[in-house]
């Protein structure tokens, strides 16, 4: 018996370390139950008297101040410049795990996934650049190529028992693949006022950190010192820092310390160590004995495992509970006037975020996906239908998080733009769970009556 339950413990802790895709999207979904919340709760705050002293504590700075120098931001941008680098990070360090043993290792759904993710990015872009490339709101044409991956697999969660697990990964790589492309539009289109020689370090930075991975180096302090330092000069230079995130993501080593044979060999020697140590008459904790072997154990489970695995379940966690949510909470909030909903109904940048959501990213979507069928560049994963991923294209343009992360890049200085902007998001984020919930709804309808 209790030979059996050290091995289920063993079970437990290899899955928390190896944490694949579904794990990930569970993690995703009860993360979106929370960013909803939060949410809402923004928006409730943003529409009281008490929204002056939420702004006031959003624009407060915070920094250091050393010999005569500081540098100091708001909480707001410390969160939107600072902690979602993590998300960016924690992205990178999904993909790299996906393409390298997971979901995403055939070449042929992977390219289906970037030729749809491409299309569901581009599409967007001109349907809103076409209402708005005449006014001053054509800047924010990267607002609704976004995706929000808690939001769109929470949403997709409520059907899980009418959907494939292959439609739910596809859904969920795709936002993935969507996050990258942001980072790739920051990088490029967001970058100010670049400082060419912070760029020179934050690359210097970047060789080191691909250096320490080649050289076995695996110690979470060094990775981890160098990635603040990376952030640190990318911000300097002028690009928006969340892009230190994903630069980072590509160095963590994916080698263990351990293979599998001196694996296997050690754990065997240890149970067997143990089993030899085995009483009754005592506890775990009462035996020294036995408890060094369990922690032995332990560590030939860390060695057996790798820094990228062991960082993205470390990150998962604080990202989906306390980042995201944080980030909405002090960003999602706008006004609920009649006066605010008219002149947005009115205004190019509300009815572009619209139009570029709710129709262009489906249309995107699909039509990307279609055509890297027919050309033999991509396969649909199996089990799933083209019709299937029109149904999870409308769930990608539930933007929310992200479109409002580019609501804020887009117009730093205007206020006005960015309220006409977030009723956008919201008003299509609605829309687009709603239509993408009937559309998948009613596909697994048709689906079961035929087999019957």
């Amino acid at each position: 018996m209790a030979t059996g339950n050290l091995k289920s413990l063993f079970e437990q802790r290899i899955a928390n370390l190896t944490s694949p895709l579904e794990r990930f999207i569970r993690h995703q979904a009860t993360a979106g139950i929370l960013l909803i919340t939060l949410s809402l709760a923004s928006l409730l705050l943003a529409n009281t008297p008490a929204h002056i002293f939420a702004d006031t504590l959003s624009s407060s700075k915070l920094g250091v101040i050393y010999g005569g120098k500081q540098f100091a931001l708001s909480i707001n941008d410390w969160v939107s410049q600072g902690l979602m680098a993590f998300f960016f990070l924690l992205t990178g360090l999904e993909i790299k795990r996906e393409i390298l043993a997971g979901h995403l290792q055939n070449k042929k759904e992977v390219l289906l996934l970037c030729c749809a993710a491409l299309g569901g990015i581009l599409v967007p872009a001109l349907f809103y650049y076409g209402l708005t490339h005449n006014g001053e709101g054509h800047h924010g044409w990267a607002i609704p190529t976004a995706t929000d991956t808690a939001f769109a697999v929470c949403v997709l969660a409520l059907l899980a028992t009418r959907v494939s697990i292959g439609l739910t990964v596809f859904l969920t790589a795709l936002a993935i693949f969507d996050d990258i492309g942001a980072i790739a539009i920051i990088s490029v289109f967001y970058a100010h006022d670049l400082n060419l020689f912070a760029l020179v370090i934050a690359l210097l930075i970047f060789f080191l950190l691909l250096l320490g991975n080649r050289s076995g180096i695996r110690s979470g302090w060094y990775f981890g010192i160098m990635g603040a330092l990376l952030w640190l000069f990318i911000f300097k230079g002028g690009i928006h820092p969340t892009f230190a995130g994903l630069m980072l993501a590509t160095t963590i080593p994916a080698r263990t310390v351990m293979s599998q044979a001196g694996f296997i060999t050690s754990i065997h020697k240890l149970i067997l160590s143990f089993e030899q140590k085995q009483d009754s008459n005592s506890s775990m904790l009462g035996s020294r004995g036995k408890h060094s072997i369990v922690t032995d154990i332990g560590q030939s489970v860390r060695e057996a495992s790798t820094p990228l695995q062991r960082w993205e379940a470390s990150l998962l966690m604080p990202i989906s509970i306390l980042i995201l949510p944080l980030f909405a909470f002090l960003n999602a909030g706008f006004s609920l006037s009649s006066e605010n909903f008219v002149q947005g109904m009115h205004s190019p940048v509300t009815l572009g975020i619209i139009l570029g959501l709710v129709i262009g990213k489906p249309v995107g979507i699909t039509l990307f996906s279609f055509l890297a069928i027919k050309i033999s560049m991509g396969k649909l994963p199996e089990g799933v239908t083209l019709k299937e991923i029109a149904g999870a294209g409308m769930l990608a343009g539930i933007g929310f998080t992200m479109s409002i992360f580019f609501t804020t890049l887009s117009f730093p200085d205007q206020p006005e733009l960015v309220e006409q902007a977030k009723l956008g998001i919201f008003i299509s984020s609605l829309v687009s769970a709603v239509a993408g919930c009937a559309w998948i709804y009613f596909l697994s309808l048709r689906r079961h009556n035929s087999d019957t």
